[in-house]
């Protein structure tokens, strides 16, 4: 069978005039392939390749497993950066939800603004050194895409969306458990940013309006890369937070947050109610949530707030069980076991909000103590019960023993 080959050129001329005539001293036949009619032998099987995902949202990818991959396509809202002020990653926003995505090469080449898709797996990440701390308390690590594998750049000058983000306060996201996946959720809240200069470094805070609940940025740069709150120090602000990951430690877990854009709107302490301030941050703070045995709690009798510019406003408390606990001249005492309700009351300018707390009391059972001196000397391993005063160390008649006890919460990070 004879190949029919079709040869497509071009001819190049190179000509001059002489004596009034055009004569070509040179000419190039240029050749593009060859094409023929007929398809050459194939080498050998084609490699299967792998599918892309189909782009899903932002909140769907929070929720798929370690090691998946997935597309998904959102607006960057924040930029991060490690040591030296390199960019290491990026909050990605959509209209459903937020997640931070750990790439260096993503973070070097975008601006906040930009709308992007990216390509990549899905990760849930606890610093290594902090890893078993972490699981004793049901922590899983910051929810997070690694590894992007593509990355499409669509478009730029874009607000990030806000409609689905959460209204609440500090305090509510410091009281959620580790074991809730929050991390890189971006919350809307009402706090105090406030900066506290170290040696080499500073710290930047996000409290609540008590002026001491809250958490410190998490910084791989000295607090360099948070130069931008400096503007916004001391000031109340409307705050677009995440808890980015939990410190892990022996103590317990604590979040860390990032904050991603902050607004000042001449917050004006009047739009507060005074009454609902002080029982929920100076009031039902006080009690835990059941007690073994009789605590004998005094209780706050006034709540002031430096922040806010309230002074002295009382506090009052009534059980709806006084043989299961009682109050009497602001002390709380524990007498049989059962369930009682505890309701905390503030009353300001003749404005009144009450808060109840629900306290279990629990049947405290006949325990064999042994001293100081004793559990000093048990073997190692076995289980003592000792009684002594709680302080610096625990001290009875016979000695004095360090303790490392088991952590029943989460812990707070010194204040500034």
């Amino acid at each position: 069978m004879k190949k029919c080959i079709t040869l497509l050129f071009s001819l190049l001329i190179i000509a001059v005039t002489l004596s009034g005539c055009s004569v070509i001293l040179s000419g190039l036949i240029i050749l593009p392939n060859i094409l023929a009619t007929e398809p050459t032998a194939a080498t050998g099987p084609t490699a299967p390749t792998t599918p892309v995902p189909e782009t899903i949202t932002i909140a769907e990818a929070r929720e798929a497993a370690k090691g998946t991959e997935v597309k998904v396509t959102g607006v960057v809202a924040r930029i991060t950066y490690a040591s030296g002020q390199a960019p290491s990653g990026v909050v990605l926003v959509d209209n459903t939800g937020s997640i931070y995505v750990y790439d260096t090469d993503v973070a070097e080449r975008v601006s906040v603004g930009d709308r992007i898709t990216i390509l990549a797996k899905k990760d849930y990440w606890i610093l290594t050194d902090e890893q078993d701390e972490a699981g004793k308390f049901g922590y899983m690590g910051c929810n997070q895409l690694i590894s992007v594998a593509s990355f499409t750049w669509l478009e730029s000058g874009i607000d990030f969306d806000k409609s689905w983000i959460e209204t609440t306060t500090v305090k509510s996201i410091m009281d959620t458990v580790v074991t809730e996946d929050i991390t890189s959720l971006i919350y809307k809240v009402t706090a105090q940013v406030k900066k506290a200069p170290g040696n080499g470094f500073v710290n930047y805070y996000i409290y609540d309006l008590d002026g001491k609940t809250g958490t410190y940025t998490y910084t791989q740069c000295n607090g360099g890369d948070f130069a931008w709150l400096d503007e916004f120090d001391g000031k109340i602000c409307t705050v677009y937070v995440m808890a980015l990951n939990a410190k892990s430690s022996a103590s317990g877990c604590v979040w860390r947050f990032l904050p991603v854009s902050v607004i000042d709107e001449d917050f004006d302490p009047g739009t507060v109610n005074f009454a609902e301030n002080a029982v929920k941050y100076y009031g039902v703070t006080q009690f835990l949530p059941s007690y073994t045995g009789n605590p004998a709690l005094e209780l706050e009798t006034s709540a002031t707030n430096a922040l806010l510019g309230y002074t002295e406003i009382a506090l009052s408390y009534q059980s709806s069980d006084p043989s299961v606990i009682s109050i009497d001249e602001n002390v709380m005492n524990c007498h049989e076991a059962g369930t009682a309700t505890i309701t905390v009351t503030a009353v300001y300018n003749g404005v009144s909000y009450s808060e109840d707390v629900t306290i279990t009391v629990e049947k405290q059972q006949s325990v064999d103590y042994v001293d100081v001196n004793t559990a000093i000397n048990t073997a190692v391993g076995e289980t003592v019960t000792v009684k002594g005063i709680v302080g610096p160390s625990l001290v009875n008649k016979t000695g004095s023993i360090s303790l490392m006890r088991p952590v029943l919460s989460q812990w707070k990070p010194p204040q500034m």
